[in-house]
């Protein structure tokens, strides 16, 4: 991510635990009630923002918005 602190690995690994403990079991949940949408967040920020876009906008069609 360029950020100074992901040079640190003590940084890095409490970063990993905190996905791990409680972002994880989160995904898992959603995604087995088939609510969990997902963008790929390798890409410029422009990038990144428009799949974004591009996702709610489905999912708001979907539902009838």
């Amino acid at each position: 991510s360029g950020r100074a602190d992901d040079r640190d690995e003590t940084t890095v690994k409490k970063r990993v635990g905190e996905y791990n403990g409680k972002t994880a079991p989160l995904k898992d949940y959603y995604q087995k009630q088939g609510k969990l949408h997902t963008v790929n967040g390798i890409g410029s920020v422009d990038e990144i923002f428009n799949a974004l876009c591009l996702e709610i906008s489905r999912c708001l069609s979907a539902a009838g918005a």
